[in-house]
């Protein structure tokens, strides 16, 4: 007896000790275990030659060897038709080049495949596959997401009968999202645990949409905005983007922008005829990621306008399908998917649209709009913050500590992460963590499961990994000064050891 209450003594002395201590070292939560499966997103994978070989030629994108060959090959005829037919001369060179580079990943006027070429995926063995495997499902992003879904359907079958779970957590990023929305509008979401939809463009991009519509145009603020972008989390961005910012001021991106404008005008008919039609506009997938808002002027100047001549009915019936099964009910599919699976979104923002369209100022993260990407946030323009109007109504809670979104207009703004510096085409450890966390929940977790996730995030970009965002300051006169001079003795000090040897 007496031996018997040591050891019970002993059990509760270790419980008193360590008990509290777990509790410390971090929050314990229920998990479920099943194959997660990532789908990427547009371009994420190439396209070979021969979809069934996988050292088959690499077609698309064209490598930099071939893409500088076209344009050194075609240098003396860009200069003659520069002298000879001005503007638009050279414009139509410039297109017969990016058409005869481009040509390899056409599809034909139906958007189907017009030879063996698209992406490899063989599927793993059976038997590696496991309950707690890690998958990516690979797929052409070309083509019909109505075709890919069905792809996706069968693949999650051979994951599951493979691993003997009973269903699959299913991770997409960018287009991605428009495939696993179309999977579950088509397939359901028996087999979902859990989805995460990672900037994805369920909902569209903006920037899609105008092309689509035809409406192309640059602005000295739009060269100075993507700019900025791209020095965002470069080596010298402070000094870099103190020069943007004079190049700004001295008037150079509104010179590069009219003499840009000058020549859209020449070559658009050209640019859309030769390029934009038989690459973009014959991507089923392309179609997918037009706002819902834009898709009948979309399809009115692509098919009623430009290419009014040609029978496109066949690639018009594919987009009214798509419109019909997915399009006109994502809200309704979505609604349902959260109540039978769990569901995370997280967006990304912090930085302005691509430049070459009117929604250049849009507040995205370098590609797909965060009102988008997180299913219905308010948010400000690029560079600026939501009004103090707007601010003096809304509730804190949900207003990013740069008062630049509005969570609380989500469809799901509990379940809705904003990750703030963090470029949509980026996809770093910490956040693929961050993901897997959220779908290996049992239960639906949310904005306050986790402390060290909560609503509103940034990313680290030099240590690669996402914190709270709760100690945001707008860059003072000082700061940026300071963060000038050490990138000008970064730079220096760079260029001694070069001439040092």
């Amino acid at each position: 007896m007496k031996i018997f209450l040591k050891i019970i003594s002993t059990l509760l002395a270790v419980m008193i000790v360590f008990v509290p201590l777990s509790a410390l070292a971090g929050e314990v939560h229920n998990t479920y275990i099943c194959p997660r499966i990532y789908i990427h997103g547009l371009m994420a994978v190439p396209i070979q030659r021969d979809k069934n070989d996988k050292n088959s030629e690499v077609i698309f994108p064209p490598s930099t060897e071939k893409i500088l060959s076209a344009v050194t090959g075609a240098l003396p005829k860009l200069g003659l038709s520069l002298a000879s037919g001005g503007l638009k001369g050279f414009g139509d060179e410039a297109c017969r080049v990016a058409n005869e580079l481009m040509s390899e990943a056409y599809l034909d006027q139906n958007g189907n495949v017009k030879d063996n070429s698209g992406v490899y995926f063989e599927y793993p063995e059976a038997s590696s596959i496991k309950k707690d495997s890690k998958l990516s499902f690979d797929y052409d992003w070309r083509v019909d997401p109505v075709e890919t879904a069905a792809q996706l359907n069968d693949f999650v079958d051979y994951v599951l009968r493979c691993s003997g779970a009973q269903k699959v957590n299913l991770s997409a990023h960018s287009l991605g999202g428009v495939i696993l929305i179309t999977y579950i509008s088509i397939y359901g979401y028996e087999k979902v645990h859990g989805a995460c939809f990672n900037s994805s463009a369920v909902f569209g991009e903006s920037y899609t949409g105008d092309l689509m519509k035809g409406e192309m145009s640059f602005s000295g603020d739009a060269f100075d905005y993507f700019l900025h972008y791209l020095i965002d989390e470069t080596e010298y961005q402070y000094l870099l983007s103190a020069v943007t910012d004079a190049a700004a001021k001295l008037g150079v991106f509104s010179a590069a922008a009219f003499a840009s404008n000058e020549l859209l005008e020449a070559v658009k008919e050209s640019l859309f005829n030769q390029v934009m039609l038989p690459l973009f506009c014959h991507w089923l997938t392309i179609w997918a990621m037009v706002p819902d808002e834009d898709i009948e002027e979309g399809v009115e100047n692509v098919f009623g306008n430009i290419a009014k001549d040609q029978d496109y009915s066949e690639l018009i019936g594919k987009i009214e399908k798509y419109n019909t099964l997915v399009r006109s009910g994502k809200k309704e599919t979505l609604a349902k998917l959260n109540e039978n699976a769990n569901v995370y979104v997280i967006a990304r923002y912090g930085y302005p649209s691509i430049p070459i369209t009117p929604s250049y100022s849009k507040l995205t993260d370098g590609t797909i709009d965060v009102k988008y990407a997180s299913f219905g946030a308010v948010t400000s323009l690029y560079k600026e913050s939501l009004s103090e109007e707007y601010l003096a109504d809304a509730d804190p809670e949900y207003i990013s500590p740069d008062k630049s979104v509005d969570a609380s207009k989500c469809m799901f703004p509990e379940q809705t992460w904003f990750i703030r510096s963090f470029k949509h085409y980026s996809m770093p450890d910490s956040v693929v963590n961050f993901t897997d966390l959220l779908l290996e929940q049992a239960e639906q977790a949310s904005v306050d499961t986790f402390e060290k996730y909560p609503r509103f995030l940034v990313y680290d970009y030099e240590n690669d990994t996402i914190l709270p965002d709760t100690n945001y300051q707008s860059p003072t006169l000082v700061s940026s000064i300071k963060n000038i001079l050490n990138d000008v003795i970064k730079l220096i000090r760079f260029l001694i050891r070069k001439i040092s040897g």
